[in-house]
């Protein structure tokens, strides 16, 4: 296994997207959130994010 983490994607930004982002973190992966607003808490953790 080269230094690339895996990637999480997760759709959307609220509560439930924070807890699997603290838990990506916690476990050494990397965190894509798509979410409808970049105001959205999981948005903070992630290392991606896409807003529309």
């Amino acid at each position: 296994m080269g230094n690339d983490k895996q990637t999480v994607g997760i759709i959307g930004g609220g509560q439930l997207a924070w807890m699997m982002a603290q838990e990506a973190k916690r476990l050494h992966l990397k965190t894509l959130i798509q979410t409808p607003s970049s105001d959205d808490p999981a948005v903070g953790l992630a290392d991606e994010s896409l807003a529309s």
